[in-house]
């Protein structure tokens, strides 16, 4: 998987540091285990240094990891565990698309009860648990969504550029 462009970093205090590095790593593992996790958070520094991204970028390589994992989970080998790597990854596209409501608007409409309602986390639990015929439906039906949120997100950036650059000119 590759990640994000990424711009500045962050330094964070060494226990703080090695639960996000850990936390990328399950994530970027998809959850595998905590040994390969480990390691691979050893393999991105012994600094600590969490890179902070672009928010375009970090937000599609986010939706392009939960769509791989949705696209793995239909060989139904672990289901279960590619779409609770997918899921995983909402509280952190979630935090990250508060910073700006033009890139969010879309993102909101379209995947609304996959990460914005009350109870998102039971809608990805169920949607593990469905029957094979359906949960491809399902997968196919919320991948679509995806590259549609990403198209709408990328549109929205591009308005919401044009749009300062006229308040500048004007």
């Amino acid at each position: 998987m590759e990640w994000a462009r990424c711009s500045r970093s962050v330094r964070l205090s060494e226990p703080a540091a090695e639960t996000v590095t850990l936390g990328l790593a399950f994530a970027a593992l998809g959850g595998q285990s905590y040994r390969a996790a480990r390691a691979f958070g050893e393999a991105m520094g012994e600094n600590n240094t969490i890179r902070r991204c672009d928010l375009l970028p970090f937000l599609f390589d986010v939706l392009d990891f939960m769509a791989e994992q949705i696209e793995q989970a239909k060989s139904d080998t672990d289901r279960v565990a590619a779409i609770d790597a997918a899921s995983g990854a909402v509280p952190m596209f979630k935090q990250r698309l508060t910073e700006n409501q033009y890139i969010a608007a879309p993102a909101i409409l379209l995947l609304d009860q996959w990460m914005f309602v009350g109870h998102w986390r039971e809608n990805w639990d169920a949607f593990a648990k469905e029957s094979a015929e359906q949960f491809a439906k399902s997968a196919d039906d919320l991948i679509n969504r995806i590259d549609t949120a990403k198209s709408a997100m990328q549109n929205a950036a591009s308005m919401q550029g044009e749009l300062d650059a006229n308040r500048d000119d004007g």
